[in-house]
């Protein structure tokens, strides 16, 4: 399979995306979990309340994801136990944080309101959780290193963030290039339950291209690295972005 293909003109983006994002779905498809661990005849049990989800933050995440790593390093634990811990370390987050509480849902960093179908994955799933406020607050920055606000919503820098989002939530979410590429699609899906348009259509392909390239280079990368290629991928027109309505190739444009 061939890696992510430079677009040459504006006209041939959605063909040449659709055509390598398709190839990639066709091979990495399955969007269930497969916890070989869990016992399916039990019924799924909430590790987190939806208030409690709501009262954590992604820069909070990011901390608990520190945390974990140190605890559960070297440790074989059943999936069971690791969302149990992760769970446990959210809620001692939670209480530990001085600042005052919303009932509303709060937005994810450079990305929008967290949804309903977040939300659900997130109690079920709190490791996962962590995983993916980490990695979306890591997106969130690396994106604002390299791009002004200008770029940062429907331009190069968007393309950017969403990419690099995707191609670290595979990496983190671990288990082999297969099993990452499914769960990191189910949770971008996820956040994309409500949005629409070409917006959507935007975030998609970009999301897409990201978890492709970690795919192809699951143990190779860094994070370095990844923000380098998928930085030289936007400036070749590898990703989209929206001008007048319309998507288009990406561009050299940083705003910086």
């Amino acid at each position: 399979m061939k890696k992510c293909l430079i677009l040459l003109s504006g006209v041939a983006l959605s063909a040449t995306i659709f055509s390598s994002t398709t190839a990639a779905a066709q091979e990495y498809s399955v969007e269930k979990p497969n916890y070989s661990k869990v016992d399916r005849t039990k019924k799924i049990v909430p590790y987190l309340t939806e208030q409690e989800i709501r009262n954590s933050d992604f820069n909070m995440l990011s901390k608990v994801y520190e945390e974990l790593e140190k605890k559960t390093a070297n440790k074989n634990y059943t999936e069971e136990k690791l969302n149990q811990i992760a769970a446990n370390e959210i809620q001692k987050a939670i209480r530990n944080k001085s600042t005052s509480f919303s009932t509303m849902g709060y937005s994810i960093p450079g990305f929008g309101e967290l949804t309903d179908a977040e939300i659900r994955l997130a109690q079920s799933n709190p490791l996962e959780f962590v995983k993916y406020g980490n990695a979306a607050q890591e997106a969130k920055t690396e994106a604002q290193k390299y791009y002004s606000k200008s770029q940062l919503y429907q331009g190069n820098g968007d393309a950017f963030r969403h990419a690099y989002w995707n191609a670290r939530l595979v990496q983190s979410f671990g288990g082999g290039p297969s099993h990452g590429y499914n769960r990191a699609k189910v949770w971008a899906n996820a956040h994309e339950s409500k949005s629409s348009g070409i917006d959507k259509e935007m975030d998609l392909m970009n999301n897409e291209t990201g978890r492709f390239l970690a795919t192809q280079n699951y143990y190779t990368y860094s994070s370095v690295k990844y923000s380098s290629v998928l930085r030289s991928m936007v400036k070749q027109g590898s990703l989209v972005r929206i001008v007048k309505n319309k998507l288009v190739a990406t561009n050299g444009t940083t705003g910086k």
